[in-house]
This record gives structure tokens, C-alpha cells and sequence, in this order.
């Protein structure tokens, strides 16, 4: 309900805005975005966008999701198995007073998506065959309730650790 009323107010807002892409170059953007053969993705740093051949853009995702160290292959989804774990977790946390109704249904996903895989390529260390930067999308997932949650309480923590940088709104 929130995200349909943010986005409703993004579209409203949006619409006063003069457009600032000719016709042309829209129907290129367009063209790009539906040709099966690219892949369009943000890199990983400067907010530029790339546009990668599909064929290097699997190849790279093989070579990172290749590495033994930090992935394997599942012989079947795990997401019931977690599901049971994690809501008994949750129920003995609610049990234990550690958590109250509203918190136990927030953090509980009944209905988890799988989180996917994507990378941003470092286009800052190579140009040509750029690296990537793994990312695992947890949006919908099992843990994506209880991330958000954590983080609330992490929040107050994170500018009092000695690695913390301040970015000013604006600046990177």
C-alpha cells in the first residue's frame, strides 16, 4: 500500500516535468532495452549505465557464481526447510517476550520470493570485459522483513564505528 502511494506521487510529479529525451532518442533507449542480444545494468560505481554484449555478460556471471569458496549448487530449494527454522525461531522469540505480535507477522514472510543474482560491472577497474560485483537481491526473500528490521537497530551503532564515512547529500 505505501509503495503503490509513493509511486502514484512519483507518477503525478513526474508528468509536471519536461521531458528531456527527443523522440528519437527515446525510441533508441527503447530499442536498447528490447534487444534480447544486451544487457543493461548500473555500474558499479559513478552511477553510469552499461550496456554489455549478453554473451559476456554470462560469462562473467558463470566465472563469479564458479568460485566454490562462496557458492554451491543446491540439490533442491532450501526456502521450506528455512521457512519451518525460522518461524520457530521467530515463535520462541515471541514466546520469550523478545518480540510482540505485530513483529512476529512483520518478520515472518509467508509467501518468500528467491533472492536473485545480478552483478554491477566495474567498468572504474576495466572498461573492456569489465569485472563484476556480485549481488544477491533479497527483495521478497525469507530474511528481507527481518534485514530491514535489524538494520533499524544497527542504524545507531553505524556512525560510531571507526570506518564510518560521512556522505553529504549530493557527494560520493
Amino acid at each position: 500500500p505505501e509503495f503503490s502511494l509513493v509511486k502514484a506521487m512519483m507518477m503525478t510529479m513526474r508528468r509536471g516535468l519536461p521531458e528531456n529525451l527527443s523522440k528519437k532518442e527515446k525510441m533508441a533507449l527503447k530499442q536498447l532495452k528490447n534487444d534480447p542480444n544486451l544487457v543493461i545494468k548500473q555500474a558499479d560505481k559513478g552511477g553510469g549505465i552499461v550496456i554489455l554484449n549478453r554473451e559476456d555478460y554470462m560469462q562473467e556471471s558463470m566465472r563469479i557464481l564458479g568460485d566454490n569458496t562462496t557458492y554451491r549448487i543446491l540439490n533442491g530449494n532450501p526456502i521450506e526447510n528455512f521457512k519451518k527454522q525460522f518461524s520457530e525461531l521467530l515463535n520462541k522469540g515471541f514466546e520469550n517476550k523478545v518480540i510482540n505480535k505485530d513483529e512476529l507477522d512483520y518478520l515472518f514472510v509467508k509467501s518468500p520470493r528467491m533472492a536473485v543474482f545480478y552483478y554491477l560491472p566495474k567498468i572504474h577497474k576495466r572498461l573492456e570485459n569489465p569485472p563484476g560485483r556480485p549481488i544477491i537481491s533479497g527483495i521478497g526473500s525469507l530474511t528481507s522483513n527481518i534485514s530491514q528490521y535489524v538494520d533499524f537497530f544497527l542504524q545507531q551503532f553505524v556512525t560510531k564505528t571507526p570506518s564510518y564515512v560521512y556522505k553529504h547529500h549530493g557527494h560520493q
